[in-house]
């Protein structure tokens, strides 16, 4: 195997940690924000570790489409771009449904958190920095919201 193919597949392999360690990151945002009284640090920190291998993960899969149409645009087999591409448009379909999912669970224990503090604590007297607007939506590239 040629040092060249050697360094694709490591690259390959740390991609595949990255979508795991991704998916892990969001399953234990959903167990904190399943629990009575998420604890928002822990939620924010994961969520954060989310985005940012998320975007790890697309910088990655781009290169390695770009590389695939680089090295079949020499071949006689035409579909391998489109293939890899489509594969590739679906991955990050998903990601994308996983990260609104997210987004949406984070907003919905906003609000309950929000409607306990309404009730339980003068609100015109604290004052907040976090990373999410009105809407339930992240604000920010991940390095933004560090």
């Amino acid at each position: 195997m040629s040092s060249d193919t050697s360094k694709r597949i490591e690259k390959v392999e740390v991609i595949e940690k990255d979508i795991a360690s991704a998916l892990e990151s969001a399953g234990l945002v959903v167990g904190e924000l399943a629990k009575d009284a998420p604890s928002q640090a822990f939620y924010e920190q994961h969520t954060k570790n989310f985005l940012h291998l998320v975007q790890n993960i697309e910088i990655g899969l781009s290169e390695q489409i770009s590389y695939l149409g680089r090295v079949s645009s020499s071949t006689v087999c035409g579909n391998t771009p489109r293939l890899a591409e489509q594969k590739s448009s679906h991955g990050q379909a998903c990601l994308r449904q996983a990260q609104q999912s997210l987004e949406e669970r984070l907003a919905a224990v906003q609000g309950k958190v929000a409607k306990f503090d309404c009730d339980s604590v003068d609100m015109s007297a604290l004052t907040t920095s976090h990373p999410v607007n009105g809407s339930g939506k992240l604000e920010g590239t991940p390095m933004e919201l560090s």
